[in-house]
């Protein structure tokens, strides 16, 4: 059967959620942290670690929050605007997640054997979904097939077409080759899904509720050692300090670690006899950035902003920048961190917005971004919990402001590892 044509992916974005009221939000937020100070933060750890104690046994039945295409979608907050500023549009609905054969067939010709003659009958096949034979499970996860390598691990809700649509979302020649192996970048390849059990997981000292697991095949391209100084900084780097990776096998490892800060998973990496588990903390991607067309003029913006961001004041203006503006905007956040919003002509692009009609034009992008006072705080392995309430309610800040921005604007939003983010303005 000839394969389709690769269409716009539906299942790389997430829908934002809407922020709950405050008593709510810190209940619901403080249960979490609650659950998950083992792995707070991108922790990692090796398989000489000490049994885990029953509580941690506990965390680990617990399911991450993972952001995903099933998230509850996001209303955005109202505001007092002229709409005769800018055309409002609701963003255009999420199209097929397909890149293959799976797609929906009407009917075909058939022959059907009666007792007395052959007749040919139209056969209905709606239901059948052909590019289904390409996600089947492929066995169990065994030793061998973790043996120096990085595995990355998802909970049992997570199918595979999702991971295909993150894939694509990141690289532009990501496609399906067979079944059970789906072309990354380059010659770097994902196996799988394989079913991991019990046992494997207690051997790589994962969490319970990892189901299945897609192991990563690229050959190694490394770098000179990874100097003393820089020893803590990265965690992929401090694993391979020996040689750090590089080109073509670091973006793989790097896609792996959005995949499972996007998804709730983990990433098993073997090396040299030991099993490093990384668990990236799906709360760590703060930021967001929208990308249109449309120019909003700074006090625009301002206005705007001001009712999810109280105190939100101009605080540069390039008067120099033509045709496209550029400007930046602050405001206070909770305690020791503070709001920016900047506004200026788009010079890169995430392949992620390649199917955008409007890419051929002049683009703004209007970054919204959380800055804490000690950035280093934030890559601990175990973050205080009152710096992830201060975060998370940040979060749900430019969440808002994002949607806002991206309405009016008729513009995508983009995560921090490249992902769409879903919106839905109705109500």
């Amino acid at each position: 059967m000839a394969l389709s044509t690769p269409r716009e992916p539906r299942g790389r974005r997430r829908k934002l959620s809407k922020a709950p009221n405050p008593p709510e939000a810190d209940t619901a937020t403080e249960e979490s942290l609650s659950t998950s100070d083992m792995h707070d933060g991108d922790a990692y750890h090796s398989v000489s670690i000490p049994p885990a104690s029953a509580q941690q046994k506990e965390d680990e039945r617990l399911e991450p929050r993972r952001r995903s295409i099933y998230s509850e979608a996001a209303k955005p907050p109202q505001f007092a605007l002229n709409p005769g500023v800018i055309n409002q549009a609701s963003q255009p609905a999420l199209t097929d997640t397909s890149t293959f054969t799976a797609q929906a067939i009407h009917t075909t010709g058939a022959f059907r054997l009666t007792d007395t003659q052959e007749q040919f009958t139209p056969v209905a096949l709606d239901n059948m979904n052909p590019g289904q034979a390409w996600y089947q499970p492929l066995g169990d996860l065994t030793h061998h097939l973790i043996a120096e390598t990085a595995t990355l691990l998802l909970p049992k809700p997570i199918v595979a077409e999702e991971v295909e649509a993150l894939a694509i979302s990141l690289f532009e020649d990501s496609i399906w080759t067979e079944p059970g192996t789906m072309r990354l970048h380059g010659n770097a390849y994902l196996y799988g899904p394989f079913h991991v059990s019990t046992q494997m997981n207690d051997h790589m000292r994962t969490r319970k509720l990892m189901h299945w697991a897609y192991v990563l095949q690229c050959p190694p391209d490394r770098d000179a050692p990874l100097p003393p100084e820089l020893s803590g900084t990265d965690r992929i780097n401090d694993i391979y300090s020996e040689g750090i990776p590089r080109y073509n096998e670091r973006e793989a490892l790097d896609a792996l670690t959005a995949f499972a800060r996007r998804l709730g998973g983990q990433i098993v990496i073997h090396h040299q006899g030991v099993c490093h588990v990384l668990t990236p903390d799906p709360d760590s991607a703060v930021n967001l950035t929208v990308y249109s067309p449309k120019v909003i003029p700074v006090e625009v913006t301002q206005d705007l902003l001001s009712v999810v961001m109280p105190a939100l004041k101009i605080a540069h203006i390039d008067a120099d920048s033509h045709p496209l503006p550029t400007y930046f905007l602050e405001a206070p956040a909770e305690k020791s961190s503070h709001f920016g919003v900047v506004a200026c002509a788009a010079a890169f692009f995430p392949p992620s917005l390649r199917w955008e009609t409007w890419l051929g034009t002049a683009v703004m992008a209007y970054s919204i971004e959380w800055l804490y006072k000690d950035p280093p705080a934030l890559e601990r392995p175990r973050i205080p919990r009152g710096l992830r309430l201060e975060r998370a309610q940040a979060s749900r800040t430019i969440e808002q402001a994002a949607v806002a921005l991206a309405v009016l604007s008729q513009g995508t939003i983009v995560d921090e590892d490249g992902f769409l983010i879903g919106y839905d303005t109705e109500g």
